[in-house]
């Protein structure tokens, strides 16, 4: 259990057999998934826009960097996902943020700022 849950039955009055998401979305509380990967998505955009150090922003590689066939993910700012055999490498954020990236919406990659793209990520991505 999770302090979020435990604040939230406290607040609510509720048992124990009041599920999480219950909880979450009667206070209005974002679920720390959400802010987890939203925050993630944030230094993705940083890192392929110039905004973070070098050491982050060689972790991905777009695709147009990679090959020239005409794909609807390259079209769209897609970036290659790293080949990856062992579970860690798979957690790592060189994968897990290349892969989040790919799930985003067209008109999130190309937003122009940072608060612009955490605006529409808010509309767009955070389920309401």
């Amino acid at each position: 259990m999770h302090f979020c849950d435990i604040a939230g039955r406290v607040i609510l009055g509720c048992d124990l057999s009041t599920s999480s998401e219950t909880i979450m979305h009667t206070l209005g509380w974002t679920p720390v998934v959400d802010i987890h990967k939203r925050n993630k998505a944030v230094l993705v955009f940083k890192a392929l826009n110039g905004m973070s150090p070098p050491h982050i922003s060689g972790l991905f590689t777009q695709l147009r960097e990679v090959h020239t066939h005409n794909t609807r993910l390259r079209a769209h700012g897609g970036l290659q996902l790293p080949k990856a055999h062992l579970q860690y490498k798979k957690k790592s954020l060189s994968c897990t943020g290349a892969a989040l990236w790919n799930t985003l919406p067209t008109k999130l990659k190309t937003a122009v700022s940072v608060a612009s793209f955490k605006r529409l990520y808010n509309q767009e991505c955070v389920a309401t």
